[in-house]
């Protein structure tokens, strides 16, 4: 991911099974200056993902699905003010409760997505 993360043009990325393989991805400040949409998909080792603030600074839609290791979402996230779109596919049970919460109160995480005008969640809580 730091090789990545340092391409200047890069504006989408598409991780899945066969691209990338690993228990945990790091994106640290100043990395993918251009990015504008990032999915990461049927990523099946996949547990962690650490964003700081000041990765990603231009990311306008984000798609996660078929990662149901993924424990949640990173902290950086909630300093992303150009993200439009989140899409949460089929996830852990878990992880979508730390986003969603019940219909009684909001999710543990739910501050760190609150501002991002479009949240969808393709699997049922």
């Amino acid at each position: 991911m730091p090789t990545l993360g340092k391409l200047q043009n890069l504006k989408i990325l598409r991780l899945d099974e066969h691209s990338y393989i690993g228990r945990e991805i790091v994106c640290s400040h100043n990395e993918f200056p251009q990015l504008e949409f990032l999915e990461l998909y049927n990523l099946d080792q996949l547990e962690d993902w650490t964003g700081e603030g000041g990765a990603m600074p231009r990311l306008r839609g984000l798609y996660i699905s078929f990662c149901r290791k993924l424990k949640m979402i990173p902290e950086g996230l909630k300093s992303l003010t150009t993200l439009r779109d989140l899409t949460f596919g089929d996830l852990s049970t878990s992880l979508l409760s730390r986003v969603r919460g019940t219909q009684e109160k909001e999710g543990e995480d739910f501050y760190k997505v609150k501002h991002i005008p479009s949240i969808t969640f393709l699997h049922k809580v």
